[in-house]
């Protein structure tokens, strides 16, 4: 991974994290689309589910992940941005709700959520079992 000490040590708690659940997950995610070029700190795939995960210690990087978010659009169900702290959440968050083209349907769910709380999520959830609740059970740990 490129990103510093911090991020990378979170990326790859939360790689096992999500391994645990029956999750397939690719560190630093390559993708090309007609509009945009980049990479996903995890792309984590479950049972044909394909959730965008970034990792951020600060918010500003927050608006480029929503803009990766939007470049992927229906090649992903949902983004979750893990941050190390309730404080930079709030501010990631309020940096999230700032961007007006959320309104745009297109745009798969965003998650902002700390990595204390997705960690203990991930690991009170049983190993997902395939089939539509799938995606209704992601969307209920990330947004609980």
């Amino acid at each position: 991974m490129r990103g510093k000490f911090l991020h990378n040590h979170l990326a790859g708690k939360l790689e096992s994290a999500f391994i645990q659940t029956g999750a397939t997950v690719d560190l630093e995610w390559y993708f090309q689309t007609p509009s945009s070029r980049g990479s996903l700190d995890l792309r984590v795939c479950y049972s044909g589910c394909i959730v965008a995960c970034e990792v951020e210690c600060g918010r500003f990087r927050v608006g480029r992940d929503i803009d990766k978010a939007r470049a992927l659009g229906s090649q992903i169900d949902a983004l979750v941005i893990v941050v190390p702290n309730q404080q930079v959440a709030a501010e990631a968050i309020r940096k999230i709700r700032r961007h007006s083209f959320l309104e745009d349907p297109s745009l798969s769910p965003i998650y902002c959520l700390t990595f204390g709380i997705l960690a203990q999520r991930l690991a009170n959830q049983s190993p997902l079992k395939s089939g539509a609740n799938v995606l209704e059970t992601l969307i209920h740990l990330f947004s609980h």
